[in-house]
C-alpha cells in the first residue's frame, strides 16, 4: 500500500506511519543494549 493509503486507513498523519516504520526497522537491526546487529563474516589477516 502507499503511505497515504495506510495513513488514511489508520486515521493518522503520514509522518506517524513513517516514524513507526523506521522505529520497527531500527528494533529489528539492534540488540537489547542498542548495538547494531551485523551479519558480517570475520576476515582473517594474512
Amino acid at each position: 500500500m502507499l503511505l497515504k493509503e495506510v495513513s488514511e486507513k489508520m486515521g493518522v498523519n503520514m509522518s506517524v506511519v513513517i516514524r513507526s516504520m523506521v522505529a520497527r526497522s531500527l528494533r529489528e537491526i539492534t540488540d537489547d543494549s542498542g548495538n547494531l546487529i551485523l551479519n558480517e563474516k570475520q576476515v582473517q589477516a594474512k
